[in-house]
């Protein structure tokens, strides 16, 4: 007799192995984002940018405090959403696109703009706010790794 094979290996659900292939191939290779392809929506911005998204709160405080100098830590200021974490160097067009990634997560986000504040984690964080319209759907979904866990 041999037990079961049902489920236990993250590596079996296509959606978690195409996040280790995309931090195989973009790193870096650390504990550090080894410990995070298990915490929220994973989203390639360009090959040196990647923005994870918290699907609850429990996910947001783990992004928040996983912010490394140099990383952007995005949250919502008028509505209940989510935090996001966007790695890479400091790029104003990339965090638009994040920003407006963000913005989609957010409940309760129409057509209209969501005020949202972000701060890069370095040794005195400098806080800015902004008002940002989601960013369209298909668009999200474009940047978007393993959809079928999103």
């Amino acid at each position: 007799d041999y037990p079961c094979p049902a489920g236990g290996c993250l590596l079996t659900y296509a959606g978690f192995a195409d996040k280790v292939r995309d931090l195989l191939e973009h790193g870096p290779w650390d504990a550090w984002a080894v410990n995070l392809l298990k915490t929220g929506r994973h989203f390639r911005l360009t090959p040196r940018h990647k923005l994870i998204v918290g699907k609850n709160s429990g996910e947001n405080d783990r992004l928040i405090g996983a912010a490394r100098p140099g990383d952007t830590v995005i949250i919502s200021e008028d509505l209940p959403g989510p935090a996001s974490l966007l790695t890479g160097p400091e790029d104003p067009a990339v965090r638009e696109i994040a920003l407006g990634i963000n913005a989609r997560y957010c409940d309760g986000a129409g057509p209209g703009s969501v005020t949202l504040a972000w701060y890069r984690q370095e040794p005195s964080p400098a806080r800015q706010q902004a008002a940002v319209p989601p960013l369209p759907a298909d668009k999200v979904r474009s940047l978007q790794l393993a959809l079928d866990q999103a």
